[in-house]
């Protein structure tokens, strides 16, 4: 009895194998595979098995007799390849745009907080609102030697660009309708006026050129708010 079980046994778990051994062969292309097993069928290609591994086939190089047995059709062949091609197009392109925005938003990420890090404290007084900005006086803080702090005035001005305001009056606070720009922003609430101050980090942006009320041109250095 127990040799009876080992006998079934062995044949059981060899069974799969020789199953799978088969006689035919079949040439491609100059290279032949041997005890070749057919799998999944598609409208152009069959994958196989065979003595030293796998494969996928086309339809087109098969003999006549397993292109009729795999119902190959060229035309149907060259519709589906086409577009399992552009399906793959499609997902290479959504792939690439997506490490594209990926790395973009790593350089961008890098280069705010880089910028970031110029950043410095000031006071700003606003000499002339204008429609993108103000133009202004700056104060940098500084300290006395018992270590109290004070506000030091530089020399010259600068455009810090900000709210945009709109109005028909002369009056840049009645009626005050703002639109934000990216940047620097003084407080909404106060609007933008001469006279007026706002403290807060400012970043280095260049120059900034524009024309007074008494129609001089000025060239003067750029800032922006810190990200």
């Amino acid at each position: 009895m127990k040799i009876t079980l080992v006998v079934l046994f062995f044949i059981v778990c060899c069974w799969p194998i020789h199953a799978a051994e088969t006689n035919l062969t079949l040439t491609v292309d100059g290279v032949t595979y041997s005890n070749v097993v057919f799998g999944t069928v598609t409208p152009y290609a069959v994958s196989v098995r065979h003595s030293t591994g796998a494969a996928s086939i086309p339809l087109a190089k098969l003999p006549a007799d397993l292109q009729q047995r795999f119902g190959y059709d060229p035309e149907k062949a060259a519709w589906q390849r086409k577009a399992e091609l552009e399906a793959a197009e499609r997902i290479r392109q959504a792939d690439a745009a997506a490490r594209a925005r990926r790395e973009g938003n790593e350089r961008q990420a890098a280069l705010d907080a880089a910028t970031a890090a110029s950043a410095v404290l000031v006071r700003a007084t606003v000499i002339q609102a204008l429609p993108n900005g103000a133009i202004v006086t700056l104060e940098r803080p500084n300290k006395f030697p018992d270590g109290s702090q004070f506000w030091s005035s530089e020399n010259g001005e600068c455009f810090i660009l900000g709210i945009a305001i709109r109005d028909d009056t002369s009056d840049p606070v009645a009626n005050g309708r703002a639109d934000r720009s990216p940047g620097f922003a003084l407080p909404k609430l106060s609007g933008i006026y001469d006279g007026s101050t706002w403290t807060g980090y400012i970043i280095p942006s260049g120059d900034y050129e524009y024309t007074t009320v008494q129609g001089a041109y000025k060239k003067v250095p750029r800032y922006r708010l810190k990200p």
